[in-house]
């Protein structure tokens, strides 16, 4: 059961969606990941403020992207393939009432486009979603058994004006993902001076950082490498 760690929705249940391929962070590795971004070098950095734009890649539950909203970050955006637990995370935003605060893209992240419009229009199918406002429906999550009921709406996720402070990147393992989603992140112009990028990968994958990469925190937690990097338009 995931829950929110800290701030003004702690202790919120985080719906997850049953029987789905992905394996969201560990509670442990949660705690770890915040306890760094509010700790050392982060004290009085205020990194979540109502400005802060927070991109969730491989999101699904949207764990990392709802605990950053809770501590103060002001938007969102979850990218997840899966089409289902986009569903579920966007009736949790709107539970919080965060849901204008909050973009959802299904598409793979590895063929996000800058210069795409995303489209948030429901189908009849239930097929696609973007943001929180678009999806009409019910989702009903069997540990918690909450039933949510959105509005349909269209809007438009436009990645052409994204600029992002704090990057969540949590692939499936042992695919070689991370090496090209942060070429990606970079050729699209999506990280600014002084992005936050945090990297949870295998412990037996490798990331040759990029020349504008500095790694704050690199550490080891069970199977899995916790990296915290900083973006740097300087660096050379």
């Amino acid at each position: 059961m995931l829950k929110i760690i800290s701030g003004k929705y702690k202790n919120q249940i985080i719906p997850t969606a049953q029987n789905i391929k992905y394996r969201p962070s560990t509670g442990k590795l949660k705690e770890a990941i915040f306890s760094i971004l509010t700790s050392g070098e982060f004290i009085g950095n205020k990194l979540f403020n109502e400005n802060t734009q927070i991109l969730d890649l491989f999101a699904g539950s949207g764990s990392l992207a709802f605990e950053s909203l809770s501590r103060g970050a002001g938007f969102a955006t979850l990218i997840d393939i899966d089409t289902y637990s986009l569903k579920i995370a966007a009736g949790f935003a709107k539970s919080l009432n965060i849901e204008n605060n909050v973009h959802f893209i299904n598409i793979n992240a590895l063929n996000l486009q800058k210069t795409t419009r995303y489209l948030s229009k429901q189908t009849d199918r239930n097929e696609f979603i973007t943001t929180a406002e678009s999806y009409i429906g019910i989702s009903k999550h069997k540990s918690t058994n909450i039933t949510y009921k959105l509005p349909l709406k269209e809007q438009f996720c436009n990645m052409s004006n994204k600029v992002f402070d704090l990057v969540f990147i949590d692939p499936p393992y042992n695919k070689d993902i991370v090496p090209k989603v942060m070429k990606l992140l970079i050729k699209n112009n999506w990280l600014k001076n002084g992005t936050i990028i945090v990297i949870e990968m295998s412990k037996t994958d490798d990331y040759d950082l990029d020349k504008n990469i500095e790694i704050i925190r690199a550490k080891l937690y069970g199977q899995s490498k916790l990296l915290v990097l900083r973006y740097s338009s300087h660096l050379r």
